[in-house]
């Protein structure tokens, strides 16, 4: 996706991966399973998601990877507020124009 990645995160940015460290999101399952197309969650793939450890997953754009949903969740809210700071320090830049 991105030229840097982290390693445990490598579907997401840099600084995406560094929130969802910071985030209070609970840590007693893994946010991504990945490549399961070879066990149990291949099902997953077929039906869009599945649940697991207690939780809801989701495919990622016709990857094997699985994303949980609040973690996306997450993750969609994330970049909006990028968008929206970074659209602010555009106006802030540009000044008025007339």
């Amino acid at each position: 996706m991105c030229a840097k990645s982290d390693d445990r995160f490598p579907l997401l940015r840099e600084d995406e991966a560094e929130a969802l460290r910071e985030s209070d999101l609970k840590r007693d399952a893994p946010f991504f399973l990945y490549q399961v197309q070879n066990n149990q969650l291949a099902v997953a793939l077929y039906y869009g998601g599945c649940q697991a450890y207690g939780y809801e997953y989701k495919v990622i754009d016709r990857t094997t990877n699985l994303i949980r949903r609040d973690v996306l969740k997450f993750i969609k809210k994330y970049r909006v507020k990028k968008k929206k700071e970074q659209a602010t320090a555009a106006k802030k830049k540009q000044g008025r124009l007339f």
